[in-house]
């Protein structure tokens, strides 16, 4: 299906998307922080996508971003997925405004993650068959609602709400580890 790169400077982080992503039939690099992932575009590692969490030790994930954004070649437009525990429509917003392609609450959910994946690359792969070049608005201007047609969704609850689905899932994910 495609190559993805998780950067997370968490190891059970990494693994929960590992096994979701290589139950769905992707190969798997890890990284476990921005200039990890830099010094793999750099040396020609070919990512279909990366998969970044929000805050990494080393160089946060705008930072990391932004450098992607500005390398040459097409490396710079491979499709990024910021994940973040924070719930908030700021951290959306900044993650777009710094080159993210779309942003996913933790815990992952897969069939989010999954669906989210494969409109991003499959939107790539369309876009590099065309001959005309990429021209898209900002990334802060392109929500899904709005991609959509939808009305954007009211701000998340501001108060912690454990969704025990969500937590089953994410124990069949990561297994007994």
């Amino acid at each position: 299906i495609g190559t993805v790169i998780i950067a997370d400077d968490s190891e059970s982080n990494r693994m929960v998307a590992r096994r979701i992503l290589q139950a769905e039939g992707y190969s798997i690099v890890e990284a476990s922080n921005g200039q990890t992932v830099l010094n793999m575009l750099r040396r020609g590692v070919n990512a279909d996508l990366i998969l970044m969490d929000v805050e990494m030790p080393d160089m946060d994930r705008l930072h990391t971003t932004r450098r992607i954004r500005h390398m040459a070649g097409p490396v710079s437009q491979t499709p990024i997925i910021a994940l973040s525990a924070h719930q908030s429509r700021d951290w959306n917003v900044i993650a777009r405004q710094s080159g993210v392609d779309e942003f996913i609450n933790k815990p992952i959910q897969r069939e989010k993650l999954v669906q989210t994946m494969q409109e991003l690359i499959s939107r790539g792969s369309v876009a590099s068959l065309s001959s005309q070049p990429k021209q898209m608005p900002p990334p802060h201007l392109r929500s899904k609602s709005a991609r959509l047609g939808r009305p954007s969704r009211p701000e998340t609850p501001t108060s912690p709400v454990l969704d025990i689905r969500v937590l089953e899932q994410l124990y069949n994910d990561a297994g007994d580890e």
